[in-house]
């Protein structure tokens, strides 16, 4: 017997987490000169990470499964079950 299984899933509004004031922020987003000023500062210097929780995240998954399975296999009695999955997820 040769048996084909697919699967998948999709996550919407899943919880999310982020950081608002990563190293080196305050170079990109206040537009200061990183010759200038420490390129290891931070756009709120008063904080360190400013963590913001949502929910925008996101998941996919997809699986494939291949199975093969024989049973009194040429007339001696022997059981061969063999199985594999190809799987792949994004979040």
């Amino acid at each position: 017997m040769l048996g084909l299984e697919y699967s998948a899933s999709r996550g919407i509004h899943q919880y999310s987490i982020s950081n608002l004031n990563p190293l080196a922020s305050g170079v990109a987003f206040l537009g200061q000169d990183p010759t200038v000023v420490d390129p290891l500062t931070r756009m709120n210097q008063q904080y360190s990470n400013i963590n913001f929780r949502g929910s925008n995240g996101d998941s996919y998954y997809h699986g494939l499964n291949v199975r093969l399975q024989s049973n009194n296999f040429r007339k001696y009695g022997v059981a061969l079950t063999a199985n594999y999955t190809w799987s792949h997820t994004i979040t």
